[in-house]
This record gives C-alpha cells, structure tokens and sequence, in this order.
C-alpha cells in the first residue's frame, strides 16, 4: 500500500497488478490463513496529510509482517502502541507540525518493521520511534510489558532488533 496524494495512492496483492485509488478515507486489507506480508508507506508533504486510516487484519493464524516505511523529507514521530497479543496501531505524525501522517490499526499481527527515512546527512530530516506498552486495564494484557533490545541481530523473523511481550505468558505484543 503507498501513497500518492490525499486520499490517494495504490495496492498491490502478491505483485500483480497495482489497483489505484483516490478520495478514499479508509483503507482495509483482510489476510488468510497463510503467512501475509503488508508494506505501508504513506503519503506526506509539510503542509498536505494523507488521510486514509488503514487496518490490517492479518488472520488468526500465520506469521504475518507489517512494514512501515517512514517519508523522506519529513521529521516523523512514529509510535507502536500495542493493546492485545498482535493487535494494535501505528501512529505517525509530522513531528514539526504534530499533523496525522498515518494511523494503522492491526490484529493478528506477529511482526512490524519501522523504516525511518532519515538517511545520513538528510537535513531537517529527523525521524523518533517510541514503542509503548500496554494498558494493565485491557483484560487480555497484564501491563507487564518485556522489551528486549538487540542491535547487533541480524532484523528478521526471529532475528528481531527489539522484541516486546507480555511477561505474564510471554505471548508477543
């Protein structure tokens, strides 16, 4: 899924064919069975929002991936706020302008790569990723939340950066 404008932009399942699409103000990809693997990259500009929300069910069972990829030229504060086991939103946000860029909704997820856009020497291009934990308060987390952090690995399906989870259960948040 990227996007091209306001409330525009193009999907493409299992490289076939791109489907556009315009004036839209939702976006909503439901997945199988099998192991689903969904990109994100939103549209931006200083002054102009892409404004279509996206939820990704991946399916209760898989391994499925999101992608985020952050927009180049833009500062973003990009947060992923977990709610359940698999579920929960991506939330980013011009950091200057503290403007929605794109907010992602996401059940039966088991992984998320963030790609900030902020190569080296990109001037005014600083891109933040805050993770969150969950809310003691939601029956189906108990608010101990686990992060484990290891950048030497290599960022793949078991291979993960960071990995969070709750610590009563250890089911991967």
């Amino acid at each position: 899924l990227t996007g091209s404008g306001e409330g525009a932009g193009t999907f493409t399942l299992n490289g076939g064919v791109p489907f556009s699409f315009s004036g839209v103000t939702e976006f909503a990809f439901n997945g199988s069975t099998l192991d689903d693997q969904s990109t994100v990259t939103p549209f931006a500009t200083a002054a102009l929002p892409w404004n279509v929300a996206v939820t990704i069910d991946g399916g209760a069972t898989g391994t499925d991936l999101i992608t985020y990829n952050g927009l180049s030229g833009l500062s973003e504060k990009i947060v992923v706020q977990p709610s359940a086991p698999g579920a929960g939103q991506i939330i980013d946000n011009n950091a200057a302008t503290g403007t929605s860029i794109a907010v992602v909704n996401y059940t039966f997820n088991t992984n998320i790569i963030v790609n900030g856009s902020s190569p080296s020497g990109t001037a005014g291009d600083t891109d933040r990723l805050t993770l969150k934990g969950t809310d003691p308060a939601n029956p189906s987390t108990s608010g101990l939340d686990n992060f484990i952090a290891d950048f030497t690995a290599a960022g793949g399906d078991g291979t993960e950066l960071v990995k969070v989870s709750d610590e009563n259960g250890g089911a991967a948040l």
